[in-house]
Order: structure tokens, then C-alpha cells, then sequence
């Protein structure tokens, strides 16, 4: 499919038809790769294409829930906050002072009149959200 602008700065991706519940589908949109996928609950949601552990491809993972498994180690990320689940909290102290805080970015991303539609860029991350008020 050929992506289009729909008017208001969303650029199109898919026929909403496209993707079914619990299907993953990566996209180029102004040149970064990202994930869309459809939710248990018909949600549409948008992330980027690459793990943040080691930068396997999330297209090949699986939705459970509102998470996203990677299938290279399965860490998980809450597709809607971009927490890291799993494993992070369960380290010990030391461990994940030793880890980069890890976070999945999310991307805006709408579905309407029968298509679904990504913002070219990402959701601010909290602490950009907290020094903009």
C-alpha cells in the first residue's frame, strides 16, 4: 500500500482490515521503523521496530495482554506506558544498577474510517512530559 498524509499530520499505514487481533505489522514512517499491532480488545497500538535490549525485531515477538514479548530473551513492555515488565523488576539492587532503565518508545497512532494512521514521530517520554509543565 501506498502511505498517504491523512490531513492532519498522521500518515497512512494499512486498511484498518489488515490487521487482525493480535497480529504485528512493521512500517517506514519518515524514515523510523515501527511496529503497529491490534490488541485483544481491538486497540491499536505503535512501537518501535527494535527491542531496546539488544535491538531484535518486535515484529517477531507477541502481544499477551497490553505487553509485548520480544522472542529473542523475552523481555516484555507494557505497549501503552513503555515500561519495562520483565525482567527488570525482578533484578536484584545490584543488577539493575548495571542495566540501562530500559523503555519501549510508543508511537501516536489512530484508527479511522476504516484506516489506521501513525504520527511520523514518537510519544514524549515521561520525563519530557514532566519538564514541559
Amino acid at each position: 500500500m501506498n502511505q498517504g498524509a491523512s490531513g492532519d499530520g498522521y500518515v497512512l499505514v494499512a486498511r484498518a482490515t489488515d490487521l487482525a487481533r493480535g497480529q504485528l505489522r512493521e512500517f517506514e514512517v519518515a524514515e523510523q521503523r515501527v511496529v503497529v499491532g491490534r490488541l485483544a480488545d481491538d486497540g491499536v497500538v505503535a512501537f518501535q521496530a527494535l527491542c531496546p535490549h539488544e535491538n531484535a525485531p518486535l515484529v517477531e515477538g507477541h502481544l499477551h495482554g497490553n505487553a509485548i514479548d520480544c522472542a529473542r530473551h523475552h523481555y516484555l513492555f507494557d505497549v501503552h506506558s513503555g515500561d519495562n515488565l520483565f525482567p527488570m523488576p525482578i533484578y536484584p539492587v545490584w543488577k539493575r544498577a548495571q542495566v540501562p532503565a530500559m523503555r519501549l518508545r510508543r508511537f501516536p497512532v489512530i484508527e479511522r474510517n476504516g484506516w489506521i494512521a501513525l504520527a511520523p514521530h514518537p510519544c514524549p517520554e515521561p520525563s519530557e512530559r514532566a519538564s514541559k509543565k
